[in-house]
């Protein structure tokens, strides 16, 4: 029988002076405290994240997620290290089916509460863990969870700024995506805006008749801080420039196994002394790769494993259906490969620049992507350099710019809010990368 596990709550000694959400959740306090008076409190301490980082009087930031994931966990230990914040997290912890991770491992000091998946749609206990915390601002994950969209509409948080995060890309004669401006109308009427991964996903939020003025870029981030140093790792081989093919993933039609499995062969057929492909993952396609010559088959691999595979290896390829924006393209690029993938990777279009560090390819075209397999074993002299490109590419979107990402966009909603031009700060200089 499982257990919840929860860790320590934001300390009481550090509520906020205002309490702002108390006074909505308990009906003694909100006699005594009038709406213009909540908003105040909001907006100052809005104001405050760029007006004084030494104030004791941190902002209390929310995050309603699914499952973890190391990439978010990098980006909520940054935001966590920021003086001027106080953070929570409330997300999942993995299902019966899903790897086995330790939580605890991934989050370190961050404060959370995670959610067996019999409270994922509780949403008295995940709305009175909220009222307990108390948050200035609350991001949720679109809209999958159906009860983290309801604490959108929630009277309890009516007067917070709440922002939807979203990775779906665009898609052009969607029915699905027409109905759902009428079906999300309310909640997007009422969030302060989107968090959106890139391009195709701001095109999704612009259908969605979201402003322009409530949509920002850059929802996702990486750990930049421990994949920057594979570049070097990987130049100072005495080999040289590994001379093998990567895949980090899973195993499912939508990211294009077959179509790479069927590239890989031609390949091979094609040039002199073919590199190995190494495959990590898992799921019910990996038997496609099963006894094919070249393909060095690791199974599913702990962080720690991914980063000597990186090493290793000289060239990324991700050959995905339907990938919204694959954060695997992301690291490999943060970590200096070249990278190889198809058009349908959303994150290509922020991260991939043909001949300069990558390559593209028409999805599901396992000829195309071969050739693209080609140029960059024939080409092996390039792809060092191509590799530092990617790596300079890839420090955009490291934990520490998505922390300065999250707290710009909330002191944008402050200005929005208030009509006032945003306070005057230091910047983010300090935070390195």
């Amino acid at each position: 029988m499982s257990t919840p596990i929860a860790s320590t709550s934001l300390e009481p000694g550090k509520a906020l002076a205002g309490k702002v959400l108390e006074t909505n959740l308990n009906p003694e306090l909100r006699k005594s405290h009038t709406g213009l008076k909540q908003k105040t409190n909001v907006r100052e301490k809005l104001s405050s994240l760029s007006r004084d980082k030494g104030n004791k009087n941190r902002m209390k930031i929310a995050f309603c997620w699914p499952t973890i994931s190391g990439y978010m966990s990098a980006c909520w230990k940054a935001l966590h290290e920021r003086a001027e914040v106080n953070l929570f997290v409330m997300a999942y912890l993995p299902a019966g089916n899903e790897p086995e991770y330790n939580p605890s491992d991934l989050l370190g000091h961050v404060p959370n509460r995670l959610l067996r998946e019999d409270e994922r749609f509780d949403i008295n206990l995940i709305r009175n863990k909220l009222a307990e915390v108390q948050p200035d601002a609350l991001f949720i994950p679109g809209w999958m969870n159906p009860v983290y969209v309801k604490l959108a509409l929630s009277k309890q948080l009516a007067r917070i700024p709440i922002i939807m995060t979203m990775d779906n890309p665009r898609k052009p004669g969607s029915v699905r995506q027409a109905l759902a401006r009428l079906k999300l109308r309310r909640v997007l009427n009422r969030i302060d805006g989107a968090f959106v991964t890139g391009e195709r996903c701001w095109q999704l939020a612009r259908h969605l008749n979201l402003p322009e003025q409530k949509i920002w870029r850059g929802a996702y981030g990486v750990d930049v801080r421990n994949l920057a140093p594979l570049l070097e790792k990987r130049k100072s081989r005495h080999q040289g420039w590994p001379k093998r093919f990567l895949y980090l993933g899973q195993f499912y039609g939508r990211k294009g196994i077959r179509t790479l499995s069927e590239a890989y062969r031609l390949y091979r057929e094609t040039v002199e002394k073919p590199w190995p492909l190494r495959t990590c993952g898992s799921g019910p396609l990996r038997e496609q790769f099963r006894n094919v010559e070249g393909v060095e088959e690791c199974g599913f691999v702990q962080p720690a494993e991914v980063l000597e595979h990186m090493i290793e290896s000289g060239v990324l390829v991700h050959p995905s259906h339907r990938d919204a924006w694959p954060l695997a393209i992301v690291e490999g690029c943060a970590a200096g490969l070249p990278v190889v993938c198809s058009e349908a990777c959303g994150s290509s279009v922020e991260l991939i620049r043909p001949f300069h560090n990558g390559l593209t390819a028409p999805t599901k075209d396992p000829i195309s992507l071969a050739n693209r397999l080609i140029w960059m074993h024939t080409n092996h002299n390039q792809l060092e350099q191509m590799g530092t490109r990617s790596a300079q590419l890839g420090s955009a979107y490291s934990a520490e710019r998505w922390a300065d990402r999250v707290l710009g966009i909330l002191s944008d909603v402050e200005a929005q809010r208030s009509g006032r031009l945003m306070p005057a700060s230091s910047g983010s200089a300090e935070h390195e990368s």
